[in-house]
């Protein structure tokens, strides 16, 4: 899963949450058992440093997503794009513990694999790209 792709962007090395700096472990155990169950769970995705690091505050909004487990990450990819309304030229890319997600992979997969062991929350990393020249 992990992709090389992630060094040449320089995407690599980016675990530290605002969510969970922001919340206690008891207040994030809570969202964690009031969403989570076996159908569907919590994700929540921040933006990458670098990306932050573009925009003029600093601050992106951390949307916080529940889906279906036999979901795609393509609805995470969906819903982002929706939320941040990132234009047409740019690719959008979603790491877990520093390794790309590919969009036909199930989001139960994911979770089951990389779900944070504290609280029981995905945590993701959002990074728009832009792909295509004027």
């Amino acid at each position: 899963m992990q992709n090389s792709l992630t060094y040449n962007l320089g995407l690599k090395n980016d675990t530290d949450y605002q969510f969970v700096a922001k919340h206690t472990l008891e207040k994030r155990i809570e969202l964690s058992n009031k969403y989570n169950n076996n159908q569907q769970v919590v994700v929540i995705c921040e933006a990458h440093r670098l990306y932050k690091k573009q925009q003029a505050s600093g601050n992106v909004i951390v949307p916080l997503l529940v889906f279906s487990k036999n979901d795609p990450v393509t609805s995470i990819f969906q819903a982002l794009q929706g939320k941040l309304k990132i234009d047409s030229q740019s690719t959008l890319y979603l790491l877990c513990n520093n390794y790309l997600l590919q969009k036909e992979q199930k989001i139960g997969m994911i979770y089951e694999k990389y779900k944070n062991q504290q609280d029981g929350i995905l945590y993701l990393k959002f990074c728009p790209q832009e792909s295509f020249g004027n």
